[in-house]
């Protein structure tokens, strides 16, 4: 099984949870827990874990752990990562 990596913009404190593709490896996802204290890395990576249906370990934040502009490795290949999110 090959590794992604997806860019990954994240909007904390949001009041509702919604994602997008902005392009072929950029995912944007509006999540409702906010940026302190490791809170919301902690829900992308839960949340990418039961929509991906994956273990929680493989799913990595590899770059920009303190940013919304993050870097996550996912061992998965990206088209299925696209047909389980929706294109």
């Amino acid at each position: 099984m090959s590794n992604t990596l997806l860019k990954v913009f994240v909007k904390p404190n949001a009041r509702t949870i919604k994602y997008q593709w902005l392009d072929k490896t950029t995912l944007k996802i509006d999540i409702p827990e906010p940026p302190e204290k490791n809170k919301a890395n902690e829900y992308l990576i839960k949340f990418l874990s039961e929509k991906l249906s994956l273990p929680q370990q493989d799913i990595e934040i590899k770059g920009g752990k303190t940013s919304r502009h993050k870097f996550v490795i996912i061992k998965m290949e990206l088209e299925k990562i696209k047909t389980l999110l929706g294109k």
